[in-house]
């Protein structure tokens, strides 16, 4: 029993300090004030660098046996991944770090509708009724009622934070259908494997907008850690004890990236809300944990 406690208790942490990994996304990609593209090109490429010892010899049996489906995937998951960070690193320029990591994380509900759509999967009137309530505190977060002291710049990055959802369930449906179509391949290849296709279209993107992919030693280090801490560290720890918590606990804890991403950009960067949007930011959060844990209860037939 004590055994069993003490495996639950070190799984709790893990998932919380993966959550607190990637919450330094948003705080570093407002740190480095580089362009969306070169941002996600040097993430994607190192974190690539950084798994690639622990999966080279099945990359390279993928490459050679030219094992199409799971390119095919792997591409599409690549592209869907570089959209995701592209369009909310400019969220993150226009709303700020916090804002737009809690617009990021209404995911769940295109994940939940690409899941009834796509694999027959069934939803929950609780699921039902929190999509209500976070479309309630999205409209909150809009703030329409004070939208004169915005710039125009407040819509584009609600609209932007907001667009995050599809692209980044588009890049986990690709990563399980990857996975459901080569069973025998590790979580860690697939990755990277979709981690440099993404690094090739941020490239790509980067190439057609004319960017600068200079990087001094600061910026190096800044995107190091980028690579190493959220998008490598902090995947792992959750991806490796999530499923050994129950569901209402690890929801809660994953709750954790919005909520400190969010204090951590007023306290450094100084972000100011309202009263109504604060409030926004409660309900959504509320409405995202509501659905990731009871998304598969009391289901529609």
């Amino acid at each position: 029993m004590n055994i069993e406690m003490n495996r639950q208790k070190s799984s709790i942490l893990g998932i919380g300090l993966g959550a607190v990994c990637i919450a330094f996304a948003p705080i570093l990609v407002r740190f480095a004030q580089q362009s969306p593209s070169s941002v996600a090109f040097y993430r994607c490429l190192f974190a690539f660098f950084i798994l690639l010892p622990f999966c080279f010899k099945e990359l390279k049996k993928l490459v050679v046996e030219k094992s199409k489906i799971f390119w095919l995937w792997a591409a599409l998951g690549g592209l869907a991944f570089f959209l995701d960070l592209w369009v909310w690193h400019q969220a993150i320029e226009y709303v700020g770090a916090g804002l737009a990591t809690v617009l990021c994380n209404t995911q769940v509900f295109v994940s939940g509708i690409l899941g009834l759509f796509l694999l027959k999967e069934k939803l929950s009137w609780i699921w039902i009724c929190s999509a209500c309530m976070a479309i309630f505190g999205i409209y909150l977060l809009a703030d329409f009622h004070s939208i004169a002291v915005h710039s125009d710049n407040h819509l584009r990055g609600i609209g932007l934070g907001l667009l995050t959802a599809p692209f980044y369930s588009m890049y986990v449906f690709s990563l399980r259908q990857i996975q459901v179509s080569n069973v025998s391949v590790s979580i860690q290849a697939c990755m990277s494997a979709v981690l440099l296709l993404s690094s090739v279209f941020a490239g790509a993107m980067g190439s057609v907008e004319g960017v600068s992919f200079a990087v001094s030693g600061s910026l190096f280090l800044m995107y190091l850690a980028l690579a190493l801490g959220p998008q490598v560290t902090g995947w792992i720890l959750i991806s490796k004890n999530l499923t050994k918590v129950p569901l209402a606990t690890s929801g809660l804890l994953l709750l954790i990236q919005p909520v400190f991403a969010f204090m951590m950009g007023i306290a450094i960067f100084g972000e100011h809300f309202s009263s109504q949007q604060l409030l926004g930011v409660v309900v959504t959060l509320a409405a995202i944990y509501m659905a990731t844990v009871w998304k598969g209860k009391k289901a529609i037939r």
